[in-house]
């Protein structure tokens, strides 16, 4: 019997057969997924907030939830920053505040981790502060300031570390960050 022999291995076979399951999910899913503009359900629908013209609710300005927002940014970033201090930051020796240039280090990675961490830090607290009913430019103040110092203590606590230093690109990168906010 003549064998006609294949120009692809089984290996090659089987990267095609395993890529069945990510077309099938990527592409064909959503291809065939109903979309509809309105749902029918029995559940009720607080609809007596008024919407702004992008579809965010406007909520009533209260103090009680700007006095909860801020504590709780408070307490859950400071309790952060404990759990990173002590899981990142004690294994290596502490020093005196330092500088160091790390612009042509790690290929720019840093650099992206603290832009997306500040734009992301920005834009979850300015959700939050939307929920207090403050203005929209105090709220764009407010978070777009928290989200350079989310990342700039973190950015301080290299500056004590030996191993690390206080870096001029990633303070830029975490301003940047919070502007492209």
């Amino acid at each position: 019997m003549n064998w006609v022999k294949s120009k692809y291995t089984s290996f090659e076979y089987l990267r095609y057969i395993l890529h069945l399951p990510v077309f099938i999910f990527f592409v064909l899913v959503p291809y065939f997924s109903l979309a509809q503009d309105t749902v029918r359900s029995t559940i009720k629908v607080n609809t007596s907030l008024p919407v702004n013209k992008n579809g965010y609710r406007i909520y009533p300005h209260n103090k009680k939830r700007i006095h909860v927002i801020a504590a709780g940014n408070i307490a859950g970033y400071g309790a952060t920053l404990v759990g990173f201090n002590s899981a990142w930051y004690s294994k290596h020796p502490k020093s005196n505040f330092h500088f160091f240039n790390d612009n042509a280090e790690w290929l720019q990675v840093d650099k992206a981790g603290h832009l997306y961490g500040a734009y992301i830090g920005s834009s979850a607290s300015n959700e939050l502060w939307r929920w207090t009913g403050l203005p929209r430019k105090q709220r764009i103040w407010i978070s777009g300031l928290s989200g350079i110092a989310y990342e700039g203590i973190i950015e301080t606590l290299d500056g004590f570390s030996s191993q690390y230093g206080w870096s001029w690109g990633d303070f830029t990168a975490n301003v940047l960050g919070s502007t492209l906010f």
